[in-house]
């Protein structure tokens, strides 16, 4: 039924529904994103109670990018709402960020545009990509304000 319906897929999505893949799996394959997210029992109804939920996510966010010397310039919000839409919005930066307080600002921003909210919250998360080595930005900037 899956070779009728997906032609040289189906053997693969049979294969993969029931977890077999022999591909080689490649542990040191450089990150593309740090996010962090979360799901509430009770919807969120405010952009307060928004932000403060939002907070933790982003120190987690920034905290990781402390340990592993990186920054990124794009910033993303992921939201859900209780009716189980889906919506994110991004905003990519000219120089990278990595403290709580560059990504703080950004999210809040992010979330100003999705303001009034037309129902509950269920879900949030905040994500940074565009991922640069912290260090090698610091030597760029450092040559560029020269």
């Amino acid at each position: 039924w899956l070779d009728q319906h997906f032609g040289k897929s189906g053997g693969y999505f049979y294969h993969a529904s029931r977890g077999i893949d022999h591909r080689p799996v490649n542990p040191s394959q450089e990150r593309k994103s740090i996010g962090s997210e979360t799901t509430f029992g009770n919807d969120l109804i405010s952009r307060e109670t928004c932000l403060a939920e939002l907070l933790p996510l982003i120190e987690r966010v920034a905290k990781y990018c402390t340990k592993k010397e990186l920054a990124g310039r794009t910033v993303t919000l992921k939201l859900r709402y209780s009716d189980f839409k889906t919506v994110t919005r991004s905003r990519t930066l000219q120089s990278p960020v990595s403290t709580a307080a560059k990504i703080g600002e950004e999210v809040g921003r992010l979330l100003d545009g999705l303001m009034p909210l037309p129902k509950g919250v269920r879900l949030l998360g905040v994500t940074l990509s565009t991922l640069v080595n912290a260090q090698d930005q610091a030597v760029l900037d450092q040559h560029l304000l020269i």
